[in-house]
């Protein structure tokens, strides 16, 4: 599969994939989620882009996202900042 290679992939397939995280269907945001999870090293353009997805109301989105950060190998302090930025909001949803 692809897990922790990016090579030759596309920065758009990335988006797209970001991009169905939020589809109104479970299974697609699902199957968006099990591609971006298999990606253990995303590059921080692409984290600051999913992050976003964490202040989406659907519940499902929100723990795709968690799913796809707890994934990566390591994430830099740029990262990990935007994660407690969206974790000391005080709308508990966004949380």
């Amino acid at each position: 599969m692809l897990r922790g290679s990016r090579a030759g992939l596309p920065k758009e397939i990335f988006a797209a994939m970001i991009a169905r995280l939020a589809d109104g269907d479970l299974d697609i945001g699902r199957a968006a989620s099990d591609v971006l999870k298999a990606q253990t090293s995303l590059s921080g353009k692409i984290l600051v882009v999913v992050i976003t997805q964490l202040a989406d109301e659907d519940l499902d989105v929100k723990q795709a996202t968690s799913d796809v950060l707890k994934a990566q190998t390591s994430l830099s302090s740029k990262i990990l900042a935007a994660v407690v930025t969206r974790l000391a909001e005080e709308d508990r949803d966004v949380r």
